[in-house]
């Protein structure tokens, strides 16, 4: 289902792709896959949950180059809605997405689904990617551009502790009263009056117990709204009191 937000997004995405000049990604794209760009979800966002990046997208990088970008930035748009629509299979980030939208079931609203990085490589994390550099900072512009426009009212990053320094670059300057919750499991912080917290990735099941607290903070800050905005702190203990270089 097609939505004015989701053209906002859609004509966000191309004048964003088209001022970053794809082209420089020509001399270091091998390995590369396509661009991710999320669809708008029907409704308000009550929760946006991050992940990591897809194993591959839309086949490689080059089709970039040979795709008129409107229709590019449809396609791909189209493939996210695709895959919501569609059953989890064996994605456990898919079954992850399906078990919050239960957990919240009862709350007005859409469960996003992002990532930190739109790109991957090799179906795997673009850190090693020679393009590494151009995607962190692609990434971030699109990840920021789509929080602004889609609003969140929490954000819930299944990241893990490898990709904390990406996701502090991403939001330089953005985040407020963090507190680390569990060292390397359960990080909670603010942007604004939006919760945020960071957890492991679905597939590791030892994180099992932290992704139920994520998901259970996120629904106490729903149900309570902004009657807890004076309250932003959860009574759960923090370790350290300030932001760490690394969690």
């Amino acid at each position: 289902m097609h939505t004015t937000r989701d053209q906002e997004l859609a004509d966000t995405y191309f004048r964003l792709l088209k001022a970053f000049d794809l082209s420089r990604f020509r001399p270091v794209d091998t390995g590369l896959a396509g661009i991710f760009l999320p669809s708008a979800p029907v409704g308000p966002v009550k929760l946006m949950i991050v992940g990591q990046e897809t194993r591959g997208w839309l086949g490689s990088f080059a089709k970039v180059y040979d795709t008129p970008l409107q229709e590019y930035v449809a396609a791909s748009m189209a493939r996210h809605r695709d895959l919501l629509a569609g059953p989890p299979r064996g994605s456990r980030f898919a079954q992850f997405h399906r078990e919050a939208q239960r957990k919240l079931r009862t709350v007005e609203g859409s469960v996003a689904w992002h990532n930190l990085f739109s790109i991957s490589f090799k179906e795997r994390s673009p850190i090693a990617s020679k393009a590494m550099g151009l995607i962190a900072e692609l990434s971030t512009q699109l990840l920021v551009k789509q929080i602004e426009l889609l609003q969140p009212r929490a954000i819930l990053f299944v990241t893990g502790a490898g990709y904390d320094r990406y996701l502090k670059a991403c939001f330089d300057g953005r985040i407020q009263d963090s507190c680390v919750v569990e060292p390397r499991r359960l990080w909670r912080f603010r942007m604004g009056d939006t919760l945020c917290l960071r957890t492991t990735h679905p597939r590791f099941a030892f994180g099992n117990p932290h992704r139920v607290q994520a998901l259970q903070e996120v629904a106490d800050e729903l149900a309570c709204a902004r009657s807890r905005a004076s309250n932003a702190h959860s009574p759960q203990a923090c370790v350290g009191g300030t932001m760490p270089a690394l969690l």
